[in-house]
């Protein structure tokens, strides 16, 4: 049975800082696909409360509350992104407050047919509702589980938590630093341990990616990404992949926040990342024996010891 676009969108599971905008981004250059950034909506029932949520995330300023939603309405609304779009993008988010936000979802994705959505809320993997929530929505949406070595990653997690920490005013200090990497290591172990049991229940509808592979050969992952997901792999369909600066979803916003990493809008363009370091856990982490452990044993799941012990 062919798919419906509306009830076959594609997610990607993952934690914050995995290569998840370039991830979008490459993707959503497949003519078979739009790439949406981080739209916040599973983790609550109703859009009255996922915004609600957001307010109280961005100080109760509508104009920065769920930006990667408001941007991608005023996109496919108004064709642009500026202050009067986001005003006019919040105001159609409100008047649909008792909607479910799966359905708001849905009300997106048939904007975008016959293209299939691809979305990357880290958010998705924060709660086992949050994930049941849009498998019961989207009962044949598809799944990217995606992966980025543990070293780099975590090391990228603690320096934007320290970010998002100095962005709301607070002083840093030794006991940040501390709770810093203990915290980015809480984010990488939930969401991976999430996706794996899911994928262990579901394996027809989950492939693992891994972040490091998909962005130094665009070409030959994204064929294989592209026959999992039944969708065109010639070479006509995947030449955007390798041009992720011209996603839409590169442009820099006018208006306030992008729904994408700040690192990926300031420079778009494809980059081939470093070779990863030897060791599981960055140097610098300053983690217990405990996490380390926990780190250790996710990694081997994840299948990155292999290579770390070649």
């Amino acid at each position: 049975m062919a798919r419906s676009p509306e009830r076959s969108p594609i997610c990607v599971l993952c934690p914050p800082r995995s290569f998840s905008s370039v991830t979008v981004a490459m993707l959503g250059q497949h003519p078979e696909l739009f790439g949406f950034p981080e739209l916040e909506l599973f983790a609550a029932e109703r859009v009255a409360d996922a915004l609600a949520s957001a307010d109280a995330l961005a100080g109760h300023d509508p104009s920065r509350g769920m930006p990667g939603l408001m941007r991608t309405i005023a996109y496919l609304h108004d064709g642009r992104d500026d202050p009067a779009a986001r005003a006019a993008a919040r105001a159609y988010v409100e008047e649909r407050a008792a909607w479910a936000t799966t359905d708001l979802y849905r009300a997106m994705l048939a904007e975008v047919a016959p293209r299939r959505g691809i979305e990357k809320s880290p958010v998705t993997l924060a709660s086992d509702r949050s994930l049941e929530r849009f498998c019961e929505a989207f009962p044949d949406a598809q799944f990217l589980h995606l992966t980025r070595h543990p070293a780099t990653s975590l090391g990228s997690l603690q320096r934007q938590i320290r970010h998002w920490h100095e962005v709301g005013g607070a002083p840093w200090s030794e006991a940040s630093e501390q709770a810093s990497w203990t915290y980015a290591a809480f984010l990488w172990c939930r969401a991976h341990r999430r996706a794996l049991a899911f994928a262990a229940r579901r394996p027809e509808a989950v492939l693992q990616v891994r972040g490091e592979e998909l962005v130094s050969a665009p070409r030959s992952m994204a064929a294989r990404i592209a026959d999992f997901l039944e969708i065109r792999s010639d070479a006509d369909a995947l030449a955007g992949v390798e041009h992720p600066e011209s996603s839409w979803l590169a442009d820099r916003p006018e208006a306030t926040g992008s729904g994408m990493d700040r690192l990926f809008t300031a420079a778009p363009s494809l980059r081939c990342p470093p070779a990863p370091p030897a060791e599981l856990v960055p140097a610098a982490a300053r983690l217990s024996g405990s996490w380390r452990s926990k780190l250790q044993e996710l990694a081997e799941q994840l299948g990155y010891s292999s290579e770390l012990d070649a």
